[in-house]
């Protein structure tokens, strides 16, 4: 993988911070299946940084529009982040124009890896992370199928004591993550409120699959 996923990290700190208490501990990631699939992500950036894929690198932003992002996020939007001249991958993301009821984003990245290979091998990475037993207590997994070469949705799982006494202050998200031939692709949609359906993400998803 050539990228890494900003909010993945940020997300897996925070998960790795309460699940083992010292993230960065050596000890740590030996103990938890999420720490080391995290640790060897890290390590495959690093491998690949030295060498540039010759395929061009996809747009994010000009194939996910602003509309397709208002159909995942419910409302009215407005681009918050374009980054899309990483020699490996193109970023963007999509921000709710109303945040009075808590944070609203849609983030989508596109990754281009050195060959499908390393393509498959970063997805396996990524599903020992979320589809793991350690994980079982904090994501819930689902492959997916109809969207590129091979696909999983993993949704945080929130208790049904917490949703009942307070469903408008949560913060929810739905994890999307896809890979075809030799590029991989992601889509996050962090939210604030009741859970929602995952079908807008998961068709975002096929149309981002079509142009790889």
């Amino acid at each position: 993988m050539n990228y890494p996923t900003r909010i993945l990290s940020l997300g897996l700190t925070s998960v790795l911070a309460t699940a083992c208490g010292h993230p960065d501990s050596t000890s740590a990631a030996s103990a938890d299946p999420r720490a080391a699939a995290a640790q060897a992500i890290a390590a495959a950036h690093a491998a690949a940084s030295s060498t540039i894929t010759n395929a061009a690198i996809l747009d994010a932003c000009a194939l996910i529009s602003l509309a397709d992002a208002e159909s995942v996020l419910g409302t009215s939007a407005k681009l918050a982040e374009h980054a899309k001249n990483d020699k490996h991958a193109s970023h963007c993301q999509y921000d709710a124009v109303d945040q009075s009821r808590g944070f609203n984003s849609l983030m989508i990245e596109i990754h281009n890896d050195e060959n499908a290979a390393e393509a498959t091998s970063g997805m396996a990475m990524h599903r020992q992370m979320y589809a793991s037993d350690a994980a079982g207590n904090v994501y819930n997994y689902a492959a997916l199928s109809g969207v590129g070469d091979e696909a999983f949705l993993a949704t945080n799982k929130v208790p049904e004591a917490v949703l009942a006494q307070m469903p408008d202050m949560l913060q929810d998200q739905q994890m999307l993550f896809f890979i075809k031939g030799a590029r991989d692709g992601n889509l996050i949609t962090s939210y604030s409120g009741k859970p929602r359906s995952s079908d807008n993400l998961k068709a975002l998803a096929q149309k981002l699959a079509r142009h790889f």
